[in-house]
């Protein structure tokens, strides 16, 4: 797209915005937010809402110091979108990374604004500082350990004030930057390397003390159409997991579990609810909060429309589920994660298949009309008949349907999203040896034939380059950034680069690793608890 469409598409999305400080460049310290993705997923990030603030409102001794400009991946090279200046006019850049695939994208921008990828590259051809934080980089920041200047590990609230208060007494230099925040919790100057230094042990950075999340608002700042979730303000009731699959590091790594208050949740829907109807309920384990019936009462006496980020179908009420149905919300996602009932105990899925049922002809019988459904297949010891137990689960759960909606005359969509396995470095299943790329590909055909047969379904599975990016990603090392400099570099020939890399990286990885731990459920693990959809016994 011709620079002239993207200034005016940026305009376009600038205009329509509420809540967007624009002010001109200069006049205050410019510092750009970088989020590696597309502005619809960056504006439905509320992290990105929650930096961008705290940036803006951090003040010295005159006032306000800082103007943050949001920068976003759908046009490369990228601008702002305050005041449409490329990325390399400031010089402090925040990076926001939330997902695997998007260490790629980190590369691909700093590559596209002419800008050194490597810190030592950058220090002394007088780059700019490049600050890299987000939840992937706390899980491993190893392959982007050469990009960045300076990593925030764990919560924003406790690193992003230091590095900006370091920045304003450094006067914008880098190494001043870099004394001033040296031993800080959960920041991180990582070691120029030459070439010789590259293979050696980077140990791991303490993680900071959790923060008390009433100590922020972080909730949506700037209301857009133009968001993947268009008009709706989210708000962060809790953050963190009580449980802990086996698979996901977000019970893992970002223990423990705190609930945000009825009062601190309210302000933020009070302070938008002359602009929207439409709020969105943000959490891993969204009904997990403690008040999470009367945070919904409160919602239906009050005629708002939510939704929730993420369900677990044992903790769903029939508030909930009244909730969404008063919201015009008529489709229930949940995640099963896996059909085979082997496999439940691997990964802490304790919902067997009868409450599933439960659950799912209930909400059915109460107006909801579709389901969408997350399963993964590929996980360790699993057989091909485990993974076809997906689609032997997934057509029961339609006959199911089908048989409560047919009196109606009015039958709704099953939507299956079924990906590959992806291990995750600091979970228990990271330790054991890696899918074949050949045998993960039979399997998904198989898998795909299956579930295509399912009458009134629609089926997305997971594309195996993508899987086998996000694991090198996720375990690798320091090396793997020469590998996402190449993908940056021939970006149009990545799936060829990936399926030429990953097999030999496979096999030097599992050759590396001691015997994997049993496969059974861990002594100490969260006992589920089926809130109120329990099957009745006959």
């Amino acid at each position: 797209m011709a620079e002239r469409s993207v200034r005016l598409d940026l305009e376009k999305k600038l205009g329509s915005e509420i809540g967007a400080e624009p002010v001109p460049f200069g006049s205050r310290r410019p510092v750009a937010l970088l989020f590696p993705n597309s502005y619809a997923v960056g504006m439905a990030n509320i992290g990105v809402h929650w930096v961008w603030r705290s940036v803006n409102d951090f003040a010295d001794g005159d006032g306000r110091a800082f103007a943050c400009e949001r920068v976003f991946l759908d046009h490369l090279p990228a601008l702002s979108v305050e005041n449409r200046r490329p990325l390399g006019d400031f010089p402090l850049i925040l990076v926001s990374c939330a997902f695997e695939l998007d260490y790629w994208n980190i590369a691909r921008a700093l590559l596209a604004a002419g800008i050194a990828l490597r810190a030592r590259d950058r220090a002394e051809a007088g780059g700019p500082v490049v600050v890299i934080g987000g939840l992937c980089t706390s899980v491993n920041r190893l392959p982007l350990l050469e990009f960045a200047d300076v990593f925030a590990i764990g919560d924003g609230e406790r690193t992003l004030p230091v590095i900006l208060d370091a920045w304003l007494r450094a006067d914008g230099g880098r190494e001043a930057l870099f004394d001033k925040i040296e031993g800080e919790q959960g920041i991180e100057v990582p070691p120029r390397m030459g070439s010789a230094e590259r293979a050696r042990l980077v140990p791991d950075v303490a993680r900071p003390e959790p923060v008390c999340v009433s100590e922020s608002d972080c909730s949506t700042q700037i209301l857009s159409p133009h968001a993947e979730f268009p008009n709706r303000a989210l708000i962060e009731i809790s953050r963190g997991c009580p449980y802990r699959c086996q698979f996901c590091y977000i019970g893992h790594r970002t223990r423990p579990y705190r609930n945000r208050s009825i009062d601190q949740i309210w302000r933020a829907i009070d302070r938008w609810r002359e602009h929207t109807r439409l709020f969105g309920f943000v959490s891993s384990a969204v009904a997990s909060h403690n008040r999470i019936d009367e945070l919904c009462q409160r919602c239906l006496d009050e005629g708002l429309k939510v939704s929730f980020s993420s369900l677990r179908a044992e903790d769903l009420t029939p508030l909930m589920v009244e909730t969404l149905i008063a919201s015009d919300q008529r489709t229930l996602t949940i995640a099963p994660e896996v059909g085979s009932p082997r496999l439940r105990p691997l990964i802490h899925k304790d919902i067997d298949d009868e409450t599933l049922e439960t659950v799912v002809g209930t909400c059915v019988r109460r107006g909801i009309e579709n389901i969408k459904l997350y399963h993964m297949f590929g996980l360790p010891g699993e057989t091909d008949d485990d993974a076809m137990e997906i689609a032997h689960q997934a057509a029961r759960l339609r006959s199911l349907m089908t048989d409560l909606q047919r009196p109606t005359g009015r039958l709704g969509m099953m939507s299956l999203n079924i990906g590959i396995f992806v291990p995750k470095a600091g979970t228990p299943l990271a330790h054991h040896p890696l899918w074949d790329p050949g045998e993960i590909r039979a399997r998904r055909q198989r898998l795909m034939k299956a579930v295509r047969q399912i009458p009134n379904t629609r089926v997305a599975l997971g594309g195996v380059e993508e899987a086998q990016l996000q694991t090198l990603v996720s375990l690798g090392g320091i090396e793997i950034g020469d590998f996402l400099e190449t993908l940056a570099r021939d970006e149009k020939n990545w799936k060829r680069h990936m399926r030429a890399a990953f097999p030999a990286w496979r096999e030097r990885c599992n050759a590396e690793r001691t015997a994997p731990p049993p496969v059974y459920k861990l002594p100490g693990s969260p006992r589920r608890r089926i809130r109120l959809f329990r099957p009745v016994k006959s």
